[in-house]
């Protein structure tokens, strides 16, 4: 005999957005799956749901990892073809032919996108350490295609035709192009054998590098030499006009830096002494700067979240988290360059994420807002509170915890107790907490082991039993939601 009833489950939890209460969905993405991808479908079946929905109920997006690896993928893009163009330049200015100059201009994206090729077969994907890598092997790129098509220009205006020039000046520099490839690779292939966090990071850098080396060195000795050979002149023309005058003059100038570097280097050698003993003293200075600068696993970026955690006393209902979230919330949007929140309660905690404007609107950085908030919210009594301004992409609650363990919990309890005392009165320590929470009020029932057993009834369905009626039980799920009892 049982009864059934078409109900609701009992509230664990509030969200809030903006103050105003909503329904907060928090979607993952399975192992493997591409963030970028996952979160363009789920926003194309946002706006296909937002145009169904009644009138008055809107879905916000409230975080999107996305966006974030999308701003940093395109910047690392951006700087990466500002590299090509002011690489080309930086060539241009040098060999003053127009020819030589365009060859050497084929080869760097010919190098690039051939190392897509690579990183397919790797398995590696266009990410922010791949495209870096990229970026960085620009000048490294077209090192190799700027020293073979100089060596065959010099070749051709010794009279030689231009396949014989392409033949002979490839030949000659050959060793010297690849000593200078082969350093590069045993430079940057170790880094991708690196284990642990560190190798998860610089495994896909360090090969990209690799391969791309790689590839500029089979570029340098294959389409350089074919294009030189079929396109550049016996005596190719320099540049001529206006932007042939600043060329000469800008090669005049270098002349003279060339002139005075002979003459400075010159001093050098005749005082090797003196320059030997001053090399040494930097050197040593600069190591003892070394433990001055500090150092952390990423660099700190203002990316406009705070993430704020209030623990709560335990014992306390949801209605009185509530009001302890609204107070907070108040202090919060106190400050102008607060966009919008999102507030998640619990009985027993509460988690807020914090927006800020963009970091070129305001005067302040997130940290020092950080800070005033803290303050303020210090003064609010009955919680354990965290704040934590999203620094990097790694940043994920406190910065720094302490594990203690052992056998006797009563004597652990103490020494985290004591611990805690000391690390509040370390210089710049904020926010520190125990993770221990004392228990919930609680009511203890002792079954007659020897009544129940009379009865055929086990200790273990008594408590079964008894969390079905206080805290019901999930029996079975369909497309519209869940049985319970």
């Amino acid at each position: 005999m049982a009864e059934v009833t078409d109900g609701f489950k009992d509230r664990d939890s509030l969200s809030y957005y903006n103050g105003q209460e909503c329904i907060g969905i928090n979607i993952v993405k399975q192992s493997g799956a591409n963030t970028v991808a996952v979160a363009g479908d789920l926003k194309k079946e946002l706006s296909r749901i937002q145009e169904v929905l009644p009138i008055g109920v809107k879905v916000d997006v409230v975080s999107d990892n996305s966006t974030e690896i999308n701003s940093s993928v395109n910047n690392v893009k951006e700087t990466l073809l500002e590299g090509c163009i002011l690489a080309v330049f930086i060539v241009f200015l040098f060999l003053r032919g127009l020819g030589s100059t365009a060859i050497s201009a084929i080869s760097l994206p010919t190098s690039i996108i051939t190392t897509f090729a690579i990183l397919k077969l790797m398995g590696f994907t266009l990410n922010i350490m791949t495209l870096m890598a990229l970026s960085l092997a620009v000048g490294l790129l077209i090192d190799d295609s700027i020293v073979v098509i100089e060596n065959i220009v010099r070749h051709l205006r010794m009279g030689k035709s231009p396949l014989q020039a392409a033949k002979d000046g490839t030949s000659e520099i050959s060793l010297a192009v690849m000593a200078t490839t082969f350093s590069v690779v045993a430079i940057f292939v170790p880094m991708g054998m690196m284990s642990g966090m560190m190798g998860r990071f610089f495994k896909e850098f360090g090969l990209t590098v690799a391969f791309s080396v790689l590839v500029s060195l089979f570029v340098s000795f294959t389409l350089v030499p074919l294009l030189a050979s079929k396109y550049l002149k016996k005596e190719e023309s320099e540049t001529k006009g206006p932007v042939g005058k600043f060329l000469a003059w800008f090669n005049h100038l270098f002349e003279l830096l060339a002139s005075f570097y002979q003459g400075l280097l010159n001093k050098v050698l005749s005082h090797r002494f003196i320059t030997l003993t001053i090399t040494t003293v930097l050197f040593v200075l600069s190591l003892a700067l070394i433990p001055q600068m500090g150092a952390s696993f990423m660099p700190a970026q203002d990316k406009g979240k705070i993430s704020i955690a209030a623990g709560l006393d335990a014992g306390l209902t949801l209605e009185a988290a509530d009001k302890k979230a609204k107070l907070i919330e108040e202090i919060i949007n106190k400050n102008p360059e607060v966009r919008y929140t999102y507030t998640t309660i619990q009985a027993d905690s509460i988690s807020i994420s914090v927006n800020l404007s963009d970091k070129q609107e305001r005067e302040e950085g997130i940290d020092e807002i950080g800070v005033k908030m803290r303050e303020e919210l210090k003064q609010i009594p009955g919680i354990d509170l965290s704040v934590t301004a999203a620094t990097n992409s790694m940043a994920s609650g406190k910065q720094v915890s302490y594990h203690v363990t052992g056998d006797d919990f009563n004597q652990l309890l103490a020494y985290a107790q004591k611990a805690k005392q000391v690390m509040s009165q370390v210089p710049g320590a904020v926010d520190v907490g125990l993770s221990y929470k004392a228990g919930k009020p609680e009511t203890r029932l002792d079954i007659d082991r020897d009544m129940a057993a009379d009865l055929g009834v086990s200790p273990a369905s008594g408590s079964d039993t008894v969390n079905t009626l206080f805290s019901g039980v999930v029996v079975g799920q369909n497309g519209t939601g869940e049985s319970r009892f």
